[in-house]
């Protein structure tokens, strides 16, 4: 329902992916729920729905003016798809109003805490833990912004999913080992569903996920 009536960036199925993911978070695990990059509101009607449930609070990061500007703009290359497009200053724009009318009437608004600004300021500004993030931010510079603030305040077994595992530019960052090392101190943790998603649909997904392990004994006794 969601999807269909809220224009989205991401698939219904994408929605159930994380609902499933949010659900199987231990209730002993405290922490709440990131998104960076709401367009809309699709996803995070759906997401604030499963946090109200589960009585956590989903923190929305976004622009809430779209995508920031990048010299030249930005040629997406989606290999396994054999697609290519082009992101330009202002894309996926919504007003923070608009994003909160679409939840008050499909998710759960009580549930949700708004961030807005772009990640590069926006983000030094938390001062929490989180349980699991999602990103959908498009942009090399976002994911990176995303990452230098969001990673260390995960939890230790956290997941970091992103609707950006198409586009190859991105995912080669969660690979990018002296980028990690310099900026967050530690190896780069690679990325599940790089090129073409998780498989949750029959021909493709932009989904996929980074897991935060620093105690693999702690993670595997869980």
């Amino acid at each position: 329902r969601n999807t269909q009536m809220i224009p989205s960036a991401t698939m219904w199925i994408t929605h159930v992916v994380l609902a499933e993911a949010i659900l199987r978070i231990p209730p002993k695990t405290r922490g709440d729920i990131l998104e960076c990059g709401c367009y809309k509101g699709a996803s995070t009607a759906s997401l604030s729905a499963v946090c109200d449930l589960v009585k956590r609070r989903l923190i929305v990061a976004d622009s809430f003016c779209g995508l920031p500007d990048e010299e030249g703009g930005k040629i997406a290359v989606y290999s396994h798809l054999k697609q290519f497009g082009k992101y330009e200053k202002g894309m996926y724009s919504a007003g923070l109003e608009e994003v909160k009318s679409n939840i008050k009437k499909y998710g759960k608004i009580k549930a949700c805490s708004f961030l807005p600004g772009f990640f590069s300021e926006s983000l030094k500004s938390l001062n929490k833990n989180f349980a699991l993030a999602f990103l959908d931010v498009d942009l090399e510079s976002s994911i990176k912004d995303c990452i230098k603030y969001i990673w260390p305040r995960l939890f230790d077994g956290a997941y970091l999913y992103t609707d950006d595992s198409c586009d190859i530019e991105v995912v080669k960052v969660w690979f990018n080992d002296s980028w990690w090392k310099k900026e967050i101190g530690t190896p780069a943790p690679g990325y599940v569903g790089s090129g073409c998603g998780l498989p949750i649909d029959i021909s493709h997904s932009g989904l996929g996920y980074a897991q935060k392990v620093t105690n693999i004994n702690q993670i595997y006794n869980e």
